[in-house]
């Protein structure tokens, strides 16, 4: 089921784009930590976007597992996860 204005775009589009950008998101992080140990600039740059990407990850994942638990728990569904 599809709400509001992401109707446009399904599901299963945003989550292969999702896919596509974290593994671009470790491809570009792993060069970091190739070229960081030579280059400082590398290296806090690395460092810089690895929070990032961590806190956004974490919080996105965070709210996922507190929307499954509540359907879960509003809807009698048992998690598979």
């Amino acid at each position: 089921m599809e709400t509001g204005q992401r109707a446009s775009t399904t599901t299963a589009e945003l989550l292969a784009e999702l896919d596509t950008l974290l593994f671009e998101l470790r491809a570009r992080l792993d060069a970091y930590a190739a070229d960081g140990g030579d280059d400082i600039v590398a290296a806090d740059e690395g460092v810089r976007v690895a929070g990032l990407v961590q806190a956004s990850t974490d919080a996105a994942a965070r709210h996922a597992a507190a929307i499954a638990s509540a359907l879960e728990r509003s809807h009698g569904i048992a998690g598979d996860h």
